[in-house]
């Protein structure tokens, strides 16, 4: 019997390590978490980026993304050849406060190894604004990357391009005139053009700020087209 024991676990070992060997790699996969964006509790801070943006994995591993935040985002895998136009590199500034002007949003883009991300804040800076009849409001876009939108009354179904209400100044600037509370003006995109792009010709300078004359008294409230669903709205108060 004691022989017979002594040739059972020899074989006993091998038929286990036969079965391990058998186990399907499938099992032994690990599955991964990445965030699509996040966002502060009032939805004003948006986190533009995959979190982590950079991940290694083996072969038959999963990852799974979720996307945390209200903001739209996408998972795209680009095939080899693809050219991605390089937003603007450089770091945001403060826009100094200058009499009636308005921050149009803030932002901000960093890279590492795994690419690009920004953190944009979707707020007007100042959105409460008290004026006297015939001043002028100015909105400056301080987010790098981040379209936003300036827009009373009716909201346009293609945000855009601006109303026909609108035009350049001498100042560089869109620029429209509000005589009436029940006016509408839409700025259109706002944003600085991508910059430095690779084997690109360069991208002519965008609008970054907009302008609007408010020639009689009332209660201006705007929004952006954009993001108002996330808390980005103003009132311009126009005093006589």
């Amino acid at each position: 019997m004691r022989h017979l024991t002594m040739q059972f676990r020899p074989t006993f070992w091998y038929w286990l390590l036969l079965v391990a060997l058998m186990v399907p790699v499938s099992i032994q996969a690990e599955t991964w978490q990445v965030a699509a964006g996040a966002q502060s509790e009032d939805k004003a801070r948006q986190v533009l980026a995959f979190l982590p943006n950079e991940i290694w994995i083996h072969a038959g591993d999963i990852v799974n993304w979720t996307v945390g935040a209200d903001e739209i985002h996408t998972v795209t895998f680009l095939t080899v050849g693809d050219l991605l136009a390089e937003l603007d590199h450089a770091p945001s500034h403060h826009h100094s406060g200058a009499p009636n002007g308005v921050v149009v949003g803030v932002g901000k883009t960093l890279a590492n190894g795994g690419g690009h991300d920004t953190i944009s804040l979707m707020r007007f800076v100042q959105p409460e604004l008290v004026i006297h009849a015939g001043a002028t409001v100015e909105w400056t876009n301080d987010d790098p990357s981040m379209p936003h939108t300036i827009t009373f009354g009716t909201e346009p179904g293609n945000p855009i391009p601006p109303s026909s209400n609108v035009s350049p100044d001498a100042g560089g600037a869109l620029h429209a005139t509000i005589n009436s509370t029940s006016d509408s003006v839409h700025s259109g995109f706002i944003v600085s053009a991508p910059q430095d792009q690779a084997f690109l010709p360069q991208t002519p300078l965008g609008f970054t700020r907009f302008r609007v004359t408010f020639t009689n008294p009332g209660v201006y409230p705007y929004i952006c087209a954009l993001h108002d669903d996330l808390g980005m709205k103003g009132i311009i108060i126009v005093l006589p």
